[in-house]
C-alpha cells in the first residue's frame, strides 16, 4: 500500500509500501522486462493520482526529487531510479524532460529507517 503526505502546495511525499514499486536503479536491474514494466507503470500511476490534486507551477520551474531509503545510490543511479517519476511529473507540467525544456531537474537522497521507501517531490515556479 502506498501513502501520500502532502506538506504544502509546493511539494508532496509518496511512500511506496509494496517492495515491487520501490525506486531502484533500473540500469543495474537484470530481471524480467515484465517486472520492470509493472514497476514503472505502478510508480507513474501513483504519482499521477497524487499530482492530479495540484496545480502545476508556472514554467520555467525547478523540480527536486528526494529519494528516501535506508541505502544510498550514486548520482547516476539516483537519476535512473527516478526516471519513471520524472516522466510523469513532466507530463503533469505539460512539457518534456529534455535539456531544452523549461524545467531544471534536481536529485537528492536522505537516509531513513530501514523498510521505508518514499520519494519527495518539490517544485518551484518561475
Amino acid at each position: 500500500m502506498s501513502r501520500c503526505v502532502i506538506s504544502d502546495s509546493s511539494g508532496v511525499e509518496i511512500t511506496f509500501g509494496n517492495p515491487k514499486h520501490y525506486l531502484v536503479p533500473e540500469v543495474n536491474q537484470r530481471g524480467n522486462w515484465r517486472a520492470r514494466y509493472r514497476r514503472v507503470r505502478a510508480q507513474r500511476k501513483r504519482v499521477c493520482e497524487v499530482l492530479q490534486h495540484f496545480r502545476p507551477p508556472a514554467l520555467p520551474a525547478v523540480v527536486t526529487f528526494t529519494r528516501l531509503s535506508s541505502g544510498e545510490l550514486d548520482d547516476d543511479n539516483l537519476a535512473g531510479a527516478c526516471k519513471a517519476i520524472r516522466d510523469e511529473v513532466a507530463a503533469w507540467l505539460g512539457c518534456g524532460d529534455s535539456p531544452r525544456d523549461p524545467v531544471t531537474w534536481r536529485y537528492r537522497q536522505e537516509r531513513c529507517q530501514r523498510g521505508r521507501h518514499a520519494v519527495r517531490i518539490e517544485w518551484e515556479g518561475a
